[in-house]
């Protein structure tokens, strides 16, 4: 009974670990924040692995040119999502790698949107053209319609294709494509 015990103990303490370490840190209760790049190198959470991780990835700089060419500034605009708490929603280093790709694409800052949000389920201003289910997420928008998610391309293609996993930046080229 004592081990029973002990056992209980330590699985309450888990639990509270794994829900505070989830705490919000950056967004208004239930809603996205609009934040730039340089509030993110700043924010508790971000501040721990986006450098970092930003700087560890390599994008295809082939595909990089490709993805320069299709850009259009008359008509695309990326949205990006994510949580501080990388590592309890979703994996923390995709934000970074979507993030490198527009840096090595050359996008301009205003034709891009960081959203800072603790769940998927919370509010943001897009609601009206797609929902949000997994983060970190990008959208891409075409004459401000949302084309596609490559988030959520990611993650079919993980199933479905696990032995032909594109990259990210391949992903941005086909939506750009779209």
């Amino acid at each position: 009974m004592k081990l029973f015990n002990v056992l209980a103990a330590v699985f309450s303490v888990m639990i509270l670990l794994v829900f505070s370490s989830c705490a919000e840190t950056t967004s208004v209760a239930g809603e996205a924040e609009l934040v730039s790049e340089s509030e993110i190198l700043t924010t508790p959470g971000f501040e721990e692995w986006y450098q970092t991780d930003l700087d560890a990835y390599s994008p295809d700089p082939s595909v990089i040119n490709d993805i320069k060419t299709v850009f259009d500034a008359d008509k695309h605009k990326f949205v990006l999502f994510a949580s501080s708490c990388g590592t309890c929603v979703g994996d923390q280093s995709d934000f970074a790698i979507m993030m490198k790709i527009i840096h090595e694409a050359d996008i301009p800052v205003s034709y891009y949107q960081l959203y800072s949000i603790v769940k998927a389920s919370y509010k943001q201003p897009y609601e009206s053209r797609f929902s949000l289910h997994f983060l970190p997420s990008c959208f891409i928008l075409k004459d401000d319609e949302a084309v596609y998610s490559i988030a959520d391309t990611m993650i079919y293609m993980k199933y479905k294709y696990p032995d032909a996993v594109p990259t990210y930046e391949q992903l941005f080229l086909s939506g750009l494509l779209k």
